[in-house]
Formats: C-alpha cells, sequence, structure tokens
C-alpha cells in the first residue's frame, strides 16, 4: 500500500515537472519568435485611397517611413490619426463568407464609403441591429468594425493630416503687406508663438461660397533651409492660412495670430 503511494507521488512529480519544462520551452521559444506589429499586414502598405460620393478622394502615401497626404492637397499625415484606421480595416475582422451576407441590407453593394489599403478594397456598409458594429467587406469576407470608423473617414482632410502649421522648426519669419517688408521676427521667443500654431481643421482652398482677399503674408525660413510664402486672409469668423500654390488651407480662429 506504501508502495503504491509513493509510487502515485512520484508519478505525479514527474508529470508536473515535465509541464514546467514545456512551459519553460515554449516561452523560450516565443520570444524568440519575431514581434509582429498590431497592424498586421496593413502596416506593410504604401498607399491609402478613400473614395466618398460626394466629396474629393484623400489620396495618402509613404515616404521612407512617414505618410504624407497628396490629394486633395499635399500635407504631413499624422500616424496617430492613421494608425487607428489601419489597425481597424486589419483582416481579423473580417468573419463570414461573402455569400453568407444579404449585402443589399449590410449597406455593401452600394457602400457608404470605400478605403483601398494598398491593393485591397474594404467597403464600410451599415450598422447592425444594435447600432454599434458596422460591416465592412474586403477579400470575399464580411465582418464588423466598430461604429465610428465611418466617422474616422468621414472626417476628411483634417481627421488624418498633421494639423500643425509648420512642421519644421522656424528660423525666420517676415511679415509682408503689399509686396513690402513690414517686420522680420528672427527672436525664438516670438517665433514660437508662430511655431505653435495649430489648425482646427484644413479645408480645400479656395472655398467654394466665399474667398476673401489676402490681408498680408508672410515669408517662412525653417531649419531644413525651406523657404515657404504663406497668405493670410481674416474674417470676424476664422483666419486662413494658404501655402502658395496649394489647394489647402489651414483654418484657426481669428484672435490666434501672434501681434
Amino acid at each position: 500500500m506504501h508502495s503504491n503511494t509513493v509510487k502515485r507521488w512520484v508519478f505525479l512529480l514527474s508529470a508536473t515537472f515535465c509541464l514546467l519544462l514545456l512551459s519553460i520551452a515554449y516561452v523560450m521559444w516565443k520570444e524568440r519568435q519575431p514581434k509582429l506589429d498590431v497592424l498586421g499586414a496593413n502596416n506593410l502598405a504604401s498607399s491609402v485611397l478613400i473614395k466618398r460620393t460626394g466629396f474629393d478622394d484623400i489620396a495618402l502615401r509613404k515616404v521612407d517611413e512617414d505618410w504624407i497626404m497628396t490629394s486633395p492637397c499635399s500635407v504631413e499625415v499624422s500616424e496617430q490619426r492613421l494608425n487607428p484606421l489601419l489597425e481597424l480595416l486589419s483582416p481579423n475582422t473580417n468573419q463570414y463568407d461573402v455569400q453568407e451576407v444579404d449585402l443589399a441590407a449590410a449597406g455593401l453593394e452600394s457602400p457608404l464609403a470605400v478605403v483601398f489599403i494598398g491593393d485591397t478594397e474594404y467597403r464600410l456598409g451599415n450598422t447592425d441591429l444594435q447600432g454599434e458594429r458596422r460591416y465592412v467587406q474586403h477579400n470575399g469576407r464580411v465582418g464588423f468594425v466598430p461604429e465610428w470608423a465611418l466617422s474616422l473617414v468621414n472626417g476628411g482632410v483634417s481627421a488624418l493630416a498633421d494639423l500643425n502649421v509648420f512642421n519644421s522648426p522656424l528660423k525666420s519669419l517676415t511679415i509682408v503687406v503689399d509686396d513690402q517688408t513690414v517686420k522680420t521676427i528672427a527672436e525664438v521667443s516670438e517665433l514660437m508663438l508662430w511655431q505653435n500654431l495649430s489648425a482646427q481643421q484644413i479645408v480645400g482652398w479656395p472655398l467654394e461660397d466665399e474667398t476673401p482677399e489676402a490681408v498680408f503674408s508672410i515669408l517662412t525660413d525653417d531649419e531644413t533651409s525651406t523657404q515657404n510664402l504663406i497668405s493670410i486672409f481674416e474674417t470676424e469668423s476664422y483666419t486662413a492660412l494658404q501655402y502658395n500654390g496649394t489647394a489647402c488651407a489651414y483654418i484657426i480662429s481669428p484672435d490666434s495670430l501672434p501681434n
């Protein structure tokens, strides 16, 4: 009897020791595996195209490690704003074969928005019955994303662009009125007042309904030795800064410009 008990304990201890060794081996193997980015395959894409009925297409392109917007205007992209979109539309959101889904009821026959990440098409449709999830179709599969995914897409240029008016540190800034230099600013404290300007939104320019006359211009020189001429438009409700030759303007509150 005593011998059987000893054998049983030896067996249990041996089994426990083997499980412990297997666990250690698994952890060590796991640590050696390449870390996969949470964005999956979408993080390897180098282009994004957003298409919505009644709106200009939004095109993004990855240059080296940075994203830029190339249409409807050329501005830098905020990756903090772009990454949630790439993550939302990652392939793991898909659950059903397209043949199993009523595409018309799901709003996928006439999608509310279409997003191309690289060569892959994502079609955004209606919400489910609870209104918390939205149908998404891609590569013959249909799944769900959070309802607010469409709001992110519908945010347009402002939802994805870097809203900082100046992306490189300024070395100097010259105020020009009627082609005459009024003031040149080189003091760091004064330059920082301009450097910190951030847009409330970025819009296509000129505006369709009204476009005021430029009040003055500024000529900037930054640490990359890039010079830019920017026209300033002022109304009672907003101030717009437009880089000359571009199709968009940065909209800030009317009292935001440094004195």
